[in-house]
């Protein structure tokens, strides 16, 4: 759930220090003048101290809000942070196909550290850029050829295994059938660069 972006804390007006009775000059000009400015200084300084205060505290239409509402054409729900009308900074989306977003966006696009999950039990977590899971990663449950799955954990760029990275293979009852440890290559396994483990 988006947090709320910290407020400044209010700070007190500067009130003048009273003066007794015996330290007020009695010999009137300029000393109780100045002492007459001092305090009409002090007393502006804090008025204008609180003013600017109060005007930084208060968001510009271009500024993050927390806990927004939206309702995107395709009916999907977003609560979160948004600037300029998208979602931008810490927020989830509810996608209508059950499909859920819980991270960073930027702009309308998830960018940044964040977590989705498919309605069939699928998830990713880790880097995403421009809408496409890019970076590091972690992806649980890929659905894979001939009904098997895929735990992977390493590198991704545009949505697909790319990079160095670590794949469980499992056969469709749910049993290991190999692991790949090594390169991949726009989402395929690059067999001269990496080891195949079957297992027992």
């Amino acid at each position: 759930t988006p947090q709320p972006i910290p407020q400044p804390i209010p700070q007190p007006i500067p009130q003048p220090i009273p003066v007794s009775q015996g330290q007020v000059p009695q010999d009137g000009g300029v000393k109780w003048n100045l002492w007459i400015v001092g305090i009409l200084v002090v007393l502006l300084v804090g008025f204008f101290a609180s003013s600017n205060e109060k005007s930084a505290q208060k968001p510009t239409s271009k500024s993050t809000t927390a806990a927004t509402r939206l309702t995107m054409a395709s009916g999907a729900v977003y609560v979160g942070e948004v600037r300029n009308g998208v979602p931008d900074g810490q927020g989830e989306m509810n996608y209508i196909q059950g499909v859920k977003y819980v991270g960073k966006w930027s702009t309308g696009k998830r960018h940044g550290i964040g977590k989705m999950t498919w309605a069939n039990g699928q998830w990713y977590e880790g880097e995403w850029r421009d809408d496409q899971m890019s970076g590091m990663g972690i992806i649980k449950s890929f659905a894979y050829e001939d009904g098997m799955k895929i735990d992977y954990r390493g590198e991704f760029s545009n949505g697909k295994f790319h990079g160095n990275g670590i794949a469980y293979v499992y056969k469709p009852n749910g049993n290991e059938a190999y692991r790949y440890e090594g390169r991949f290559i726009e989402g395929r396994m690059n067999d001269d660069k990496g080891t195949i483990n079957f297992a027992n």
